[in-house]
């Protein structure tokens, strides 16, 4: 490397350096103000750099958005970022973010089976930084969990599509009669379960269930439970194999939205939410629901980007 592309590299890392410190100054007096240790403390903001870099109290993820590979050099910026944000370099960890395409699907990155607990809203939560894309929770949802969780006393709640079922936990601890927490994988569900546990909750006064959620809501049973709130984030894509077809979720929202239309109570709400960016609502979800978009209610401050799109939907119909 010349003199030139070195002065020109080293600026580069000053300029990042001082932006996360100016970032990470700010967030934490928010975070001790919301009792929150996670949170994303740069997102694309320098065109040249598009990273997502996300605290986990003492430890980092940084997501490297780049469409060349090594085009951000990871041992060129960690020590920086490290260094900025005040951790060790070895709780930084590097994960490359590819746009999928086809069949493709993101794979297990380790089995160190190793988690921390985090804090979000004075709520706890376990995330697993090495062995996954993503940890365990979506903090860009910090939002929704709380406007759709509030007013939950006595109110019984369906969340599809859980994952680790964080939006459950709001739901169960802000008193909810019961929760129920629907996913395909084994493997999340016992998560949630421990973020249950997590928070001195007993699972046991819950439901949890392993499915496909389009299948689960198409099967109609005899006298079937009939829920105040659903939430819906479907994933944009997925091709498990433990799913009968592959789902997209503009292509297969109608069988979502009739489902949960016939699982809601009268005036039941649905909260839905997506990160593909250019979805569309179905004229025919207009027949079934009063909806209300609540996009930019719900995006967080420490995101830049828009992380995902929001809808409060509330039941038509008998």
């Amino acid at each position: 490397m010349g003199i030139v592309e070195q002065n020109a590299l080293e600026n580069r890392q000053q300029t990042l350096f001082n932006r996360l410190k100016k970032r990470d100054r700010h967030f934490q007096k928010w975070a001790k103000r919301t009792e929150t240790n996670c949170y994303r403390v740069y997102d694309k903001d320098i065109p040249e750099l598009p990273l997502g870099i996300d605290r986990y109290d003492q430890s980092l993820v940084v997501y490297d958005y780049s469409q060349k590979e090594q085009e951000c050099e990871p041992k060129i910026w960690c020590d920086v970022i490290a260094d900025a944000l005040s951790v060790k370099s070895s709780s930084v960890f590097w994960k490359r973010r590819t746009r999928q395409k086809g069949i493709q699907q993101y794979e297990k990155l380790g089995f160190s089976d190793r988690r921390e607990c985090v804090i979000e809203n004075g709520y706890k939560f376990w995330v697993n930084l090495r062995d996954y894309l993503d940890t365990g929770l979506f903090m860009d949802h910090r939002i929704t969990r709380d406007l759709s969780t509030q007013n939950m006393a006595n109110r019984s709640m369906l969340n599809l599509f859980a994952y680790t079922g964080s939006f459950s936990v709001y739901g169960a601890i802000r008193g909810a009669s019961q929760v129920t927490t629907v996913d395909l994988s084994n493997t999340y569900l016992d998560w949630a379960k421990s973020n249950f546990l997590l928070n001195e909750l007993d699972p046991t006064q819950h439901v949890f269930i392993q499915d496909d959620a389009i299948e689960w809501l198409g099967f109609e049973r005899k006298n079937e439970k009939k829920y105040d709130l659903i939430i819906c984030d479907p994933p944009t894509f997925s091709n498990s194999k433990r799913m009968r077809d592959n789902f997209e979720v503009e292509r297969n929202q109608l069988a979502l939205f009739q489902g949960c239309h016939r699982r809601l109570k009268p005036d039941g709400v649905l909260w839905w939410s997506t990160n593909k960016r250019r979805f569309r609502l179905s004229d025919i979800i207009f027949e079934l629901f009063d909806v209300e978009e609540m996009t930019q209610r719900t995006q967080p401050e420490d995101y830049r980007q828009r992380p995902h799109r929001s809808w409060r939907m509330t039941r038509r119909g008998k």
